[in-house]
């Protein structure tokens, strides 16, 4: 149930709505004492008795609370009131990087780009020297204050799906996993070792978009994002937009190596080798920006066995959607139903070409694609392969289809829905006994749970959101099993 405008929680009474998502709603609210506004983000109260949500949903708080950097969006406080948890941040009033650089390049020009990416590698590398990694670099995460580009405030926001380089808490459920797909790096999607040249990967996509207006490989459907980040060469900007410098195109093939010992070492590295590329100041290697990196990061883990993988790449198809963080096809629209989302206060465009919609402090849109407690099958290696396959690919056009059409109206939703399971119920009974009829059959079970409540009078958008993300866990993660 959402707050009400002069409803209270934790003191801080609420002013409006900000943005909402499939895990909480963000407000902007009257801080109890101080004469100021905050970003109070809550958690819905749906999700307050699973231990994992509310693990995950105080572990944003805790690792961001340790932050103290003018690019790094500060935690002020968090609690838990009538068994809803809450977490209480700076609220930044203006717009982020995805809303601007979606209006074009006289808005987003190359010097406004090289800018928010400095600034950003500013609050990224000083995490990195703190043992967290970030996990979900991306435009919609840049938050932008300030009428003048030229001096606006820069802030990363969204450390919820951080991680401390010494956790050993597993907080994702078995087979799930968190990232943006059009920002992820090849390790995250292969399940290997991770560090703070996670999140330099994540930055030259992010750099790549913000100078070319597209995604480093743009495309609606999962695997294929997947696979340009695997074996594709890094984008060209030079060649998406004519005009930027051809140097340009080696600062991102470096901070985009498939291998990361062949990036750079720093944000600040890659930032300074973007400028000289961008400026003209010559060949950008970076390698003259010494840098060492956290202890932390220095010995990378066991590597996982095949089948270790094979899970992972899986479950980078279906991510967790945490504490505003989510899986997202180019950041965009790619699973269907739109709704709204959480702290800058514009209207924003879908991060591909889709249209507006409100944004926030971050509980990350329910515009993109997102999923919140995928599971992996354990039977054995060999279950699901071609054959197991083709009653999947006889209804795949037709399903994509189908959830690629926004079905706002709860009525269209329960007719979009019935359709669907009625597709996929009977591809699961021909589909030999494996993993790939377990997802159909978990696809169809949830397909069906969202048209049934959303024919309930009683049904809100945020529940049927969290629905749309359970049913679209096993339904992407299949895109993936049956390459």
């Amino acid at each position: 149930m959402a707050l009400k405008p002069g409803e209270s929680i934790g003191g801080y009474r609420i002013q409006r709505i900000l943005g909402a998502g499939g895990m909480g709603t963000v407000y902007l609210a009257k801080h109890p004492q101080l004469p100021r506004l905050n970003a109070v983000k809550v958690l819905n109260s749906a999700l307050t008795d699973d231990a994992g949500f509310r693990a995950r949903f105080e572990r944003e708080a805790n690792l961001a609370s340790k932050l103290d950097h003018p690019n790094l969006i500060s935690v002020h406080d968090r609690g838990e009131e009538d068994g809803q948890l809450w977490i209480a941040m700076s609220y930044i009033d203006g717009t982020d990087a995805a809303i601007e650089v979606a209006k074009g390049p006289n808005v987003m020009t190359t010097t406004r780009a090289l800018r928010i990416i400095t600034e950003v590698g500013k609050g990224l590398d000083y995490a990195h020297q703190r043992g967290l990694l970030h996990r979900d670099v991306k435009p919609a995460n840049f938050l932008l204050s300030g009428s003048d580009h030229s001096e606006e405030r820069v802030v990363l926001t969204d450390f919820g799906v951080a991680r401390s380089a010494e956790e050993t808490i597993q907080l994702t459920q078995t087979g799930t996993f968190v990232a943006t797909m059009a920002y992820a790096a090849p390790e995250i999607l292969l399940g290997r070792h991770l560090d703070h040249r996670t999140d330099i990967y994540a930055l030259g996509c992010a750099l790549t978009k913000l100078l070319t207006g597209r995604d480093a490989y743009p495309s609606t459907i999962p695997a294929t994002v997947m696979i340009g980040h695997l074996h594709e060469a890094p984008p060209r900007p030079s060649v998406i937009r004519p005009g930027l410098p051809p140097a340009i195109d080696a600062v991102i093939a470096k901070a985009m190596a498939k291998d990361p010992s062949g990036r750079y070492n720093s944000c600040r590295e890659l930032a300074a080798a973007a400028s000289d590329a961008l400026l003209g100041r010559g060949a950008p290697s970076g390698e003259h920006y010494p840098y060492s990196p956290p202890a932390h990061f220095a010995a990378p883990g066991p590597r996982p066995n095949r089948r270790t993988g094979v899970i992972a790449a899986v479950a980078a198809a279906a991510l967790l959607a945490t504490a505003g963080i989510v899986l997202a096809l180019n950041s965009g629209n790619s699973a269907g139903d739109t709704s709204t989302a959480a702290t800058s206060t514009t209207s924003r465009p879908d991060e591909t070409s889709n249209p507006p919609r409100t944004s926030a402090t971050r509980t990350r849109s329910t515009t993109t694609t997102r999923t919140s407690t995928a599971t992996t099958s354990t039977t054995s290696p060999g279950s699901s392969g071609n054959a197991a396959c083709g009653p999947y690919d006889s209804i795949k056009a037709d399903v994509d289809a189908a959830i690629s059409v926004p079905a706002p109206q709860h009525s269209d939703r329960v007719r979009k829905y019935n359709d669907i399971a009625d597709k996929i119920e009977p591809a699961a009974q021909q589909t030999p006994q494996g993993d790939v009829a377990d997802m159909l059959n978990n696809a169809a079970e949830r397909a069906r749970a969202l048209a049934t409540r959303a024919g309930e009078p009683d049904a809100t958008d945020d529940e049927l959101e969290g629905l749309r993300i359970q049913f679209v866990d096993p339904w992407v993660a299949l895109s993936f099993m049956c390459l």
